[in-house]
């Protein structure tokens, strides 16, 4: 525990930190607070707020395009995470045992986090255009359909699209996380179980990714964050459609905000927003602690 002198010093270097992060940060939260429970007007040049408590979170719960938005940020976490963190342990697994060219592996698997996800949605964009685009050309030369694809046009599948393009986007920053703590595993262990008699799955299962339980916990932790706020793609590719079929809550929070100029509805989604991220965010790091302890 720090004493005397360099408790003070410590304080000082931190204290302009302290002092940036509560004008950068803090302020504007609690403005956000203050517009949600408001009623907001432009008068007079200027925008005037009535204080109405939780009324517009009443009116939010009872919003049928909240609740779809809602659904559809839930479905592209609750697929995306998983089959980005599957694919990730799989490549970094992979990736750990090249010798010769891992230094060209891991640059070409980190190609798709290094482009902006503005720019990869407009890649994209051409990959799933149902005449011009590559992926329905490839799937025609193989035989696998006779009919393009409408990627983004049908309903049932352009949130999938939405999907692969998610995974695309930030399995490599899971590979990243997850190949530096393999990295960490001492080789004895794996030595020691060849020696008693162990098999690859028991390996696995006990050693490895036991080890890895914290790296785990972090990627999911990350990922689920940046994924509930997921808009780049959304709103280059779809729009929010067709109809409102890949609408998410960073749309419809764009969309109130800007398209109808609902500035404290739209501060409203995006309090509960970050309440949603917050709650999960604890849990996440409950478990992390707990993965640290074990």
């Amino acid at each position: 525990m720090l004493k005397g002198k360099n408790a003070f010093f410590a304080y000082g270097i931190t204290l302009p930190a302290i002092i940036y992060l509560l004008l950068v940060v803090g302020y504007p939260v609690f403005y956000l607070f203050q517009l949600a429970m408001s009623k907001a007007r432009f008068e007079a040049g200027s925008l005037n707020l009535k204080w109405v408590g939780l009324e517009n979170f009443r009116i939010l719960f009872q919003d049928q395009y909240f609740w779809e938005a809602l659904k559809h940020t839930i479905y592209i976490v609750v697929t995306s995470i998983p089959v980005s963190v599957i694919l990730a342990l799989i490549l970094a697994l992979c990736l750990d045992k090249i010798r010769r060219g891992r230094g060209i592996m891991q640059t070409a698997l980190l190609l798709p986090w290094m482009i902006a996800p503005a720019l990869g949605a407009a890649m994209w964009r051409w990959l799933y255009n149902d005449q011009f685009g590559l992926i329905n050309y490839m799937l025609r030369l193989v035989g696998l359909i006779k009919q393009p694809i409408l990627w983004l046009a049908d309903p049932n599948v352009a949130i999938n699209s939405i999907v692969i393009c998610d995974v695309w986007q930030y399995t490599p920053f899971c590979i990243i996380i997850l190949f530096a703590g393999l990295q960490d595993i001492p080789t004895d262990l794996y030595e020691a179980a060849g020696i008693d008699g162990a098999n690859a799955l028991q390996v696995f299962w006990y050693i490895t990714l036991r080890l890895l339980k914290t790296e785990i916990l972090f990627v999911l932790l990350i990922r689920t964050v940046f994924t509930l706020r997921i808009f780049d793609y959304v709103y280059t590719l779809t729009r929010g459609g067709p109809g409102r079929s890949t609408e998410v809550i960073a749309t419809y929070l764009y969309r109130t905000a800007f398209s109808l100029a609902k500035f404290d509805y739209s501060a409203t989604i995006a309090v509960t927003l970050l309440i949603i991220t917050a709650v999960l965010a604890l849990g996440y790091i409950m478990l992390f602690k707990g993965g640290m302890e074990s």
